[in-house]
């Protein structure tokens, strides 16, 4: 990220929230070099020292007193540690509105309250789930067949076909996502498949013509009659996919075994037919230690395999700002595929198939909007300001 601390030049920012409880203040300047405009709700996040602002001295020890204002509103903010030595810390908020391309927002750092109560936490990313305990499933739908436990700061989870699923995320035009994992064999014949799917956003409700179609399709699958069953998978297949969300529905709520294998059926050969809007990481694990992969973005898929280490698997998935470039790392750097998706991102998913004799360890999973070294915006902190 470039950052620029700038003391001087701008104009501090009248924005008519000037508690008297605050003694100093900032103005914080944050220019959008995009060619495009960074929307409001986009996360920033500033390194800053604050031995050099002066923080360390004005504020708090635990800098729960400092506030992020714009035009006289409070922004919930996030300021951590940053990694590596020094004192420097990283400030991080969601624009409160939009910045036009190549212009700038104003934003007021305020501090110097020695009894100010704890700010709100902003969340800044879509979802961080670090697996310490079973609160952690909350952030996930959860299949009723996922068997989770939880040891030495990491989810153990097996199931025989299931998953963890976030929906509705904003609409994401970019992002990063970022897990670490393994899988933990108890069994020298252990294994089992492990996936993540990120599934562009639905275009819209098929016509009340069409679910109405669906619906009675799928209660045809379960006929006692085979050639009815027969010719409804066949129907919900040529339906394509505006069949989708009733099929996985259904699949979901189903106890009739022969009703799940045909919905995952029409799932698999919808896809087929015409390419999913979605990314998919597929790790195989197989007796001795060796691991296939298996990516599509988009539809265009690539296999390879490797021998996971001893350590934790590493995954990271990128959509640039450009063109809608998708960037698949995994494992130990390693680029397992390259391709193109332009829908947004409306939910990330966890999926595990015939886990048996071990079990897959999650570490961490993140998914945050991205942009690159060149796209990020840029900040300037103008000199310190006392309260009159």
């Amino acid at each position: 990220m470039t950052i620029i601390v700038a003391l001087g030049a701008l104009s501090l920012v009248q924005d008519g929230w000037w508690n008297a409880d605050w003694e100093y203040r900032r103005t914080l300047t944050i220019r959008n070099r995009l060619g495009a405009s960074l929307k409001e709700g986009h996360p920033v996040s500033i390194r800053l020292s604050p031995g050099f602002l002066g923080l360390d001295r004005k504020a708090r020890q635990d800098f729960a007193d400092v506030r992020i204002v714009r035009g006289g509103k409070v922004i919930p903010h996030d300021l951590t540690k940053a990694e590596g030595e020094g004192d420097e810390h990283m400030l991080s908020f969601r624009l409160a509105a939009d910045i036009e391309s190549k212009s700038f927002d104003r934003y007021v750092l305020y501090y110097g309250n020695s009894s100010a109560a704890p700010a709100d936490r902003a969340r800044v990313m879509e979802l961080v789930v670090e697996f310490d305990s079973d609160k952690d499933l909350r952030a996930f739908d959860v299949d009723a067949s996922v068997k989770s436990s939880f040891k030495e700061g990491r989810g153990l989870l097996s199931s025989d076909k299931g998953a963890l699923r976030v929906r509705n995320l904003s609409g994401l035009t970019t992002f990063r996502l970022r897990s670490t994992f393994s899988f933990r064999s108890e069994d020298p014949k252990g294994g089992g498949v492990f996936l993540f799917r990120m599934r562009a956003k639905p275009s819209g409700k098929p016509d009340a013509g069409v679910a109405k179609k669906v619906e009675e399709l799928i209660e045809k699958l379960g006929d006692d009659n085979y050639r009815v069953r027969e010719d409804a998978t066949a129907a919900l297949v040529e339906v394509g996919k505006d069949a989708l969300p009733l099929v996985e529905k259904a699949f979901k709520e189903t106890r009739d075994p022969e009703v799940r294998w045909r919905c995952e059926f029409v799932v698999q050969e919808i896809a087929k037919r015409s390419p999913l809007p979605e990314i998919v990481v597929q790790y195989t694990f197989l007796p001795g230690g060796m691991v296939q992969l298996r990516t599509v973005v988009g539809g265009k898929a690539a296999e390879s395999a490797f021998r996971a280490a001893a350590g934790d698997i590493s995954l990271e998935i990128i959509r640039m700002e450009k063109h809608g470039s998708v960037r698949i790392s995994t494992p130990a750097g390693a680029v397992a595929n390259i391709g193109v998706l332009n829908e947004e991102i409306d939910e990330v998913s966890l999926e595990l198939a015939r886990v048996q004799g071990g079990s897959v360890a999650l570490d961490i999973v993140t998914v945050e909007r991205y942009l690159s070294d060149q796209g990020k915006p840029s900040f300037e902190i103008d000199v310190e300001q006392k309260r009159p």
